[in-house]
């Protein structure tokens, strides 16, 4: 059995759709993704690739919840968010998986530094 049907197999078992389109690369969610958020996503998908994780970006579950980067390896959710202000509602949307929220403001101000942040967060 291939790789790729047993993955696809898998990710039917447990009620996920299996979509070519973001696994192992970073997609823009759309034009008015900010630098900052596309970095971050594009940061936790290294560290999580390298880490030899199963990732999506843009996942879209089939409720309808999209997550930044979704970590299939460990069915965990990163979310990357600029505000602090109704992040809470997602919760709901992502059907029980564990959620990361990323801030951007908690990251502090240095784009170089975010990297080495982010490494000892992300699990």
């Amino acid at each position: 059995m291939s790789n790729f049907f047993a993955l696809k197999q898998k990710m039917k078992a447990q009620g996920l759709i299996y979509r070519k389109q973001g696994k192992d690369c970073v997609l823009f969610h759309n034009k008015n993704e900010t630098m900052e958020h596309f970095v971050i996503k594009s940061m936790i998908a290294l560290i999580l690739k390298k880490r030899d994780r199963i990732i999506f970006t843009e996942y879209g579950f089939p409720n309808g919840a999209i997550t930044d980067v979704f970590d299939f390896t460990n069915k965990r959710c990163y979310e990357v968010e600029s505000k602090k202000d109704h992040f809470w509602e997602k919760e709901l949307l992502y059907e029980g998986r564990d959620m990361f929220i990323v801030f951007v403001e908690d990251l502090g101000g240095d784009m170089n530094d975010w990297y080495a942040k982010l490494q000892k967060v992300i699990i």
